[in-house]
């Protein structure tokens, strides 16, 4: 073992480039949504309340996969500390087969309930809850990239490797955030162009994260023992994310239950206060 790496400044050099790229991840996607925001706020009421409501949806699915990015971290760090590298890209090989296995089941469940959760939320079928689903049909699709960019952030943090998750979900969402203006104004997708840009985001990030899996040369059949542990491990994580989303629910449906205009003035005043957080 290296005596270097056990000196105060080497230890706190590692502390501080796992909490920028902690922070970097957790800050881009804000940064991206508070630019979609903008965009389709030129839109109108109609359209932006939309993406308040099918937004916060979406936010409630990756919320949830929380646990696979922060416990995809510790499992995989405790494996990397032991000096086993080839276990902790295991936790990631994991990590990534329960994202694409929820995604896939989050897509199925959100495609076919797409129009009563939508209803249920905005309090009714007016125009809002209409292109709410359109938009909600859309960017669900993208929910398998985003829970294996989540667990990829996850493993990748547990093996101290944190400068290409943050390039990866930096360049996706600055691509996302350039093609969201062409693809609702010039192009004329309106609503849907944000949408779509939001999928693309999520489904190259998620495609660079698999490719550097598979660049570590382990088995890609999951080790069952090991996905068991992370869906123990996630717990409690699991339900912390459900108390806040149950609270961002009620505060979207009440807000849709007062006029698409106030509606629209929650969805800004959410995200600036996301981004808030974040920073």
């Amino acid at each position: 073992m290296d005596p270097d790496k056990n000196r105060p400044e080497a230890i706190s050099g590692s502390m501080w480039r796992l909490a920028a790229s902690a922070f970097v991840v957790l800050a881009a996607e804000p940064c991206f949504v508070l630019v979609d925001t903008a965009v389709v706020g030129h839109l109108g009421s109609v359209p932006l309340g939309a993406l308040g409501v099918g937004g916060t949806l979406v936010s409630l699915v990756a919320m949830l996969g929380v646990f696979l990015d922060y416990g995809a971290t510790g499992r995989a760090a405790r494996w990397f500390g032991a000096g086993r590298r080839g276990d902790a890209i295991d936790e990631g090989v994991a990590a990534t087969f329960l994202a694409l296995v929820l995604g896939v089941v989050a897509v199925g469940i959100g495609e076919l309930l797409a129009g009563p959760l939508i209803r249920l939320l905005a309090g009714g079928a007016g125009p809002t809850a209409r292109a709410a689903v359109t938009w909600f049909r859309v960017a669900v699709l993208g929910v398998p990239g985003m829970l294996v960019v989540l667990a990829g952030n996850g493993w990748m943090r547990g093996v101290q490797e944190t400068r290409r998750p943050v390039q990866i979900v930096v360049l996706a969402n600055v691509i996302s955030a350039i093609a969201s203006p062409v693809l609702v104004y010039p192009l004329r997708f309106g609503l849907v162009g944000s949408a779509i840009a939001n999928l693309g985001a999520q489904v190259i990030g998620g495609v660079l994260f698999l490719l550097i899996l598979r660049a570590e040369r382990r088995p890609w059949a999951p080790r069952m023992n090991v996905v068991r542990a992370q869906l123990r491990t996630g717990g409690n994580l699991f339900a912390r994310a459900v108390g806040f989303q149950v609270a961002a629910l009620v505060a979207v449906s009440v807000a849709a239950r007062m006029g698409t205009a106030k509606l629209g003035a929650f969805q800004v005043g959410l995200e600036c206060w996301a981004f808030e957080l974040v920073v």
